[in-house]
């Protein structure tokens, strides 16, 4: 691990001790182990801002597909993965703060992966190479820090040289540095939450599940509880905001507020799937995602959903797409609870 400069240790100790928010939410920096060959995972940050970004890198080009839901999604080369025609195939997806500026992110990563191409074929012949295609989605990571440091190609770039196998960090980190949750009665009871992730295996296929949380809505916990969002400090009180409006308060004025949210995730299969029954599965995933963030994918909300196999066909078992899509539920449903070490699990 590379060792870190006293200034850099100087502006974390800083920003940790001028946040109001970074106590509540209960979060730390851990890592997930997971067992996925042919899969690389970086993170940059930037902590001026603080702001990030979070690459996934293939070894060979994966096939994937989008699912958009919300009024507030910005991405980068996602048409070819909603279109119905042809074979998307990607060479690594990229999530960034820093709002619509952050998909600059995904310049640094194809640039790195190109230099690679022709550094191994040899720079006379570039161009007889294939450029790298990298989609990308980003988040709105103003909400609780008061500048406007951004993402850059450059921090792109980094998060693909620091990418490595079987490993992902959890928590304030990558791309989820600087996100938040529970915004809809105004930044000052948002709180912080971060990225997640979590492993599994359907019947010896390998389901890897990672999500950026940034939504309007608050985050719910296993017992229904709200976890983060939505804090009254001053009586310590996290409230539900379908009560709470039902009790007659109101979320804050649109665009006043300036509050844009996007939750972002990604399930990456090595399960033998054709196009069609990969985008069944993002969709039922996609929806699980609503039964841990209340209210999801509101017209303040751009959540975008990555599913992604190693192993594309073209049939493909539907009863096994079916029961993969209900897995990924779940295991996105995980991802969101391993960013709040009292909620993961073991």
């Amino acid at each position: 691990m590379p060792r870190l400069s006293r200034y850099t240790m100087v502006v974390a100790l800083l920003w940790a001790i001028a946040s109001p928010h970074t106590a509540t939410a209960q979060l730390d920096r851990r890592t997930l182990k997971f067992d996925f060959p042919g899969l690389k995972i970086g993170t940059a940050e930037d902590l001026g801002g603080p702001t990030g970004v979070t690459s996934l890198i293939f070894e060979k080009s994966a096939m994937a597909v989008v699912d958009l839901r919300g009024g507030a999604v910005s991405t980068r080369d996602t048409n070819s993965l909603e279109a119905t025609q042809g074979l998307p195939l990607i060479d690594a997806l990229v999530f960034a703060g820093s709002s619509r500026l952050g998909l600059s992110a995904a310049d640094g990563v194809n640039r790195y992966l190109f230099e690679l191409r022709t550094q191994a074929a040899g720079h006379q012949r570039a161009r007889e190479l294939p450029i790298p295609a990298v989609a990308a989605s980003v988040i709105y990571d103003f909400s609780l820090r008061d500048n406007s440091v951004l993402v850059s190609p450059d921090l792109g770039r980094k998060s693909a040289l620091q990418a490595r196998g079987n490993l992902i960090d959890i928590g304030r980190v990558g791309a989820g540095v600087g996100a938040a949750v529970g915004k809809l009665f105004g930044r000052n009871q948002a709180e912080h939450s971060g990225q997640g992730a979590f492993f599994l295996r359907y019947q010896n296929h390998r389901v890897l599940a990672i999500v950026i949380l940034n939504a309007a809505g608050n985050v719910l916990g296993r017992q229904g509880q709200v976890l983060a969002g939505s804090h009254k400090k001053k009586e310590n009180q996290r409230r539900s905001i379908p009560k709470a409006i039902l009790q007659g308060e109101s979320v804050v004025k649109f665009p006043a507020s300036n509050e844009l949210n996007s939750t972002l995730t990604a399930v990456i299969t090595d399960a033998p799937l054709s196009r069609m029954e990969l985008k069944q599965l993002a969709m039922t995933a996609h929806a699980a995602l609503g039964k841990v963030i209340e209210p999801f994918q509101t017209s303040r909300d751009g959540d975008a959903f990555y599913a992604i196999t190693t192993k594309p066909v073209g049939i493909a078992d539907p009863n096994l797409a079916l029961n993969l899509g209900i897995v990924a539920g779940e295991a996105v449903q995980e991802a969101v609870w391993s960013i709040f070490k009292h909620e993961s699990r073991p």
